[in-house]
């Protein structure tokens, strides 16, 4: 009789492509087997599951925790929070905080910050502006580095100039220097010039609406900073990452780049696949700036069920409301970004549940994929060695968004009042679990800082 810390009774998990009905035993924050039903489990706890299915648990790339000066948006007690309610098992936090992470001094003590306070496991991004502090950083634990072609001068707002990269010579230094780390650079692309052009003109003018303010995210600055980036990846041979990739050409061009050999990934964020402009006439700030038109939406779908796609992540990018309504006098001083981690894996279950997207696509582009990309070997999958990351889904639940229950701090979503059906009722971090049918019942400081790993999975 085999003996285990913990065992899954009864439940229909996803192994490698396949669903195996059965028990799922844990040892020591692991995965040790996985049998079929009425194994021979001896167990300090079971957890009946009753037929639920059982998935890897999901690896957010892209989720901003805020804190520090900002912890007024955020901390990263309450985003781990809404990343556990959420059926996410891993966050990777952005480095544009305040003050910026982009020193090994700021990464180690924003780590420290966090390790307190964590109710899943997380990762960090370093701020890649300053080259010469790329050596250090990726020392700290690095899963990469973060950098920014956009900024902003508004108060509040996270696109501020201490991750921003001033001209195209500091651009190429830091795709230089980040190579030499093996690690991947994500890049929020954009044209500084271009874009300002734009919003400039259209302020002049008192164009003063929402649709307006989308305008300068939708030029050709996006593809032109794609295009760029690419090029010096292609010859630099750095690892690079697309945040939020901005619009279809720019994954189109990322597509070719694959193809002639650059190592080049693509993230979307949920948001682009669900937050159309008819959410814009109804929440107005709050859907800015990431509403897309629906026929722009539709594109992106296709892309991502071809497998032009890599990843699903968030951008979690939590704002008070009174950072959003401000948007109803002036639009241009709405803080940009939208709430995503308690919502997006119901949304994906949506779609699952339509046959429009498989169980496969979903766990390659929320859990294997950015597992891969990261070099946790140890994560992404449920198989025997890997850690006991593991979220349990109703795929029959149907439930109503309600701000109120959030978890996020600012409690507000643009999802507001949208029915989903298919639910994480319980989500696992290395073999606790820290929240069952909605409530959290995990311990903050149970999250452990997670650094890339390689040459495969060394011991905790």
């Amino acid at each position: 009789m085999a003996k285990v810390d913990v065992a899954l009774r009864d439940g229909v998990f996803y192994v490698d492509g396949s669903l195996i009905e059965g028990d799922l035993g844990i040892k020591d924050e692991r995965i040790v087997t996985i049998s079929s039903s009425g194994s021979d489990l001896d167990a300090g706890t079971d957890i009946p599951l009753k037929g639920k299915l059982v998935l890897p648990g999901l690896i957010d790339m892209h989720v901003h925790c805020r804190d520090l000066e900002h912890a007024y948006k955020e901390t990263f007690a309450t985003a781990t929070r809404a990343a556990a309610a959420g059926g996410v098992t891993t966050i990777c936090d952005m480095p544009n905080t305040v003050p910026p992470t982009t020193t090994a001094e700021r990464y180690r003590e924003k780590v420290a910050l966090a390790s307190g306070q964590v109710y899943v496991d997380y990762s960090i991004w370093g701020g890649g502006v300053d080259t010469s502090q790329i050596p250090g950083i990726a020392a700290e634990g690095a899963i990469g580095y973060k950098i920014y072609l956009h900024t902003s001068s508004m108060k509040g707002t996270p696109h501020h100039r201490g991750v921003f990269v001033e001209d195209d010579g500091q651009l190429l230094d830091i795709f230089i220097e980040v190579e030499k780390t093996g690690l991947p650079l994500m890049i929020h692309l954009d044209n500084q010039a271009i874009s300002d052009r734009l919003r400039q003109r259209l302020i002049a003018e008192g164009r003063n609406s929402p649709f307006d303010y989308l305008e300068p995210w939708e030029t050709i600055a996006m593809e032109e900073a794609t295009a760029k980036t690419l090029l010096f990846s292609s010859r630099v041979g750095t690892r690079m990452h697309i945040a939020h990739v901005p619009n279809p050409q720019s994954v189109e061009l990322a597509r070719k780049a694959k193809l002639e050999g650059t190592p080049v990934t693509v993230e979307i964020i949920s948001p682009y696949l669900f937050l159309s402009y008819e959410h814009v006439k109804r929440r107005g700030p709050y859907a800015l700036p990431v509403a897309k038109p629906q026929e722009q939406i539709d594109v992106y779908w296709e892309q991502l069920l071809r497998g032009d796609i890599d990843t699903i992540g968030t951008d979690h990018a939590p704002h008070t409301r009174a950072e959003k309504d401000i948007g109803y006098q002036n639009i241009w001083q709405a803080a940009p970004g939208v709430t995503g981690l308690e919502t997006y894996l119901g949304q994906l279950l949506t779609e699952v549940n339509k046959s429009r997207l498989t169980l496969q696509q979903l766990v390659r582009l929320t859990a294997e994929n950015p597992a891969k990309i990261l070099a946790f070997p140890h994560k992404g999958s449920l198989v025997p060695g890997h850690d006991a990351d593991i979220t349990v889904i109703d795929m029959n639940r149907t439930w109503v968004v309600d701000e109120e229950s959030l978890e996020t701090k600012p409690k507000w979503t643009p999802f507001a009042g949208e029915e989903l059906r298919g639910r994480a009722v319980m989500t696992i971090v290395r073999g606790r679990v820290v929240m069952n049918e909605g409530k959290i019942v995990g311990e903050p400081g149970w999250g452990r800082f997670q650094r890339p790993r390689r040459g495969g999975v060394p011991k905790h």
